[in-house]
């Protein structure tokens, strides 16, 4: 047993990870645990593990006798009214959510804050997340950048479940037509043709989009369904796309989530013209997912983090985050605009 190991273990903290029974749930957990997190795994339905508690968030009584006494809280699981992200803030805690959610829908917890005991950080994944933190390394460099480029890569014949396929398949089906760029990623992707989504959402920047244009665009590794993709939207018909292409659970494998490659671009502009830019790679879009909820956990761990809801750049740095995204592989690599 190493140094690190011994000395995650004396810290031992207990985590609670919500929806560990999916995909990218339990990867969570999974990768928690190896962190040296005493983890409980939030179910739905009746427990089949010992390390299983009952949490239905369609039952509001489960969520206090599975909720308190938790440090961590990690959630995969979206819901309209917020209850664990209240729950976490009226009891105290920490949460990290990898759902994605606009300012607009963080407001009601923002609004908590002056009588908040926990501490809530939306957005905590790979995009959004660690592009989050990405945006506001290369905004301090470059102050007078009027624009935020981003780019999602996502694979669509590897693991996945409901809700990662359905994020992609609802922010594409707001207009019949997006907008397409060529972006110069690294191999082994190469230059590429995304196309723009989640027009307005801002790109899940929070303050960093204030008085700055935002476009966020999505990249299917495998070249053959995005070349449909844009087949569809050359012809205004992504209304139109089949739900069940992009929203459906898919288990591929006993090796569990895919490796595909994951180019994650963050650049920033000034009237059209990229100034800097950053990836995030790995290999994975889930298993980086794990990664960056693991590392958010461990620069959480021991701290006394304010109160209320706060995007993760208000919290954290790339600089914090990156010995333990290193150690599995996560990389934040410079690249020419």
């Amino acid at each position: 047993m190493n140094y690190h190991t011994v000395c995650m273990l004396i810290d031992m903290r207990s985590a609670l990870v919500i929806g560990a029974r999916g995909v990218l749930g339990g990867l969570i957990a999974d990768v928690l645990a190896r962190d040296g997190w005493q983890v409980r795994r939030g179910v739905r339905s009746a427990p089949e593990r010992p390390d299983e508690a009952l949490l239905d968030l369609e039952r509001p009584e489960t969520l206090a006798p599975a909720l308190d006494g938790a440090d961590l809280v990690v959630t995969t699981v979206a819901h309209p009214r917020l209850l664990v992200e209240r729950h976490v803030l009226e009891h105290g805690g920490t949460l990290l959510s990898v759902v994605a959610l606009t300012r607009a829908e963080t407001r009601p917890l923002a609004a908590l804050a002056p009588r908040a005991r926990g501490t809530v950080v939306p957005n905590a994944g790979i995009m959004p997340g660690l592009t989050n933190l990405a945006a506001a390394e290369l905004l301090r460099a470059h102050p007078d950048a009027d624009g935020v480029e981003l780019v999602l890569t996502a694979s669509a014949s590897g693991t996945r479940g409901r809700a990662g396929g359905a994020f992609a398949y609802d922010n594409l089906r707001t207009r019949p037509r997006h907008r397409t760029v060529a972006i110069p990623l690294p191999a082994p992707l190469g230059r590429r043709r995304c196309i723009e989504f989640a027009e307005g959402c801002d790109g899940w920047l929070g303050d960093l989009a204030d008085g700055r244009e935002v476009r966020s665009h999505l990249l299917l590794v495998q070249r053959l369904p995005q070349r449909g993709l844009l087949i569809a939207n050359a012809a205004g018909m992504c209304r139109l796309l089949p739900r069940s292409q992009f929203a459906g659970e898919r288990r591929v494998g006993a090796g569990g989530a895919s490796r595909d490659p994951v180019a994650e671009w963050v650049a920033v502009v000034r009237d059209g013209r990229r100034l800097a830019a950053l990836t995030v790679e790995c290999e994975g879009d889930y298993r980086g997912t794990a990664s960056a909820i693991a590392a958010f956990a461990e620069a959480a761990r021991g701290r006394d983090l304010p109160p209320g809801c706060h995007e993760p750049q208000g919290l954290f740095t790339l600089e914090q985050l990156a010995p333990r995204l290193a150690r599995d592989g996560v990389r934040i690599v410079p690249r020419h605009g």
